[in-house]
């Protein structure tokens, strides 16, 4: 994704919209998925598809998107992101680091 980011946007930073891109890609993700399993965009068909999402494979970190009673996705999960390197760079959790965090973080004066 971020290839094709540079070649559109070539004086753009694809980390700075990494984020925007990643919940948007996911939210397209479970509407395609809920039409296709509804089999209709009947409203009723729509709503009840959406209720069971169960979306193993999607852009941002975390486990399967699924929605509670009140349609949220409670298993949501964040990352912490460093400036590393002149880079937002992810840090934790473990399994989805880029590079170890940094703690403490070095004065300004004392960084690369």
């Amino acid at each position: 994704m971020q290839a094709e980011f540079v070649k559109l946007f070539p004086k753009d930073k694809f980390e700075g919209h990494a984020f925007n891109i990643g919940c948007t890609l996911d939210a397209l993700l479970v509407a395609a998925d809920a039409h296709k399993r509804a089999g209709t965009t009947a409203a009723p068909a729509l709503l009840e598809a959406l209720r069971t999402t169960k979306l193993e494979t999607h852009m941002m970190i975390g486990p399967a998107i699924t929605f509670d009673a009140k349609g949220q996705n409670i298993k949501f999960s964040s990352a912490v992101v460093q400036n590393l390197d002149q880079r937002p760079t992810v840090v934790l959790p473990n399994v989805s680091a880029e590079k170890a965090p940094v703690f403490p973080m070095p004065g300004w004066q004392n960084r690369g």
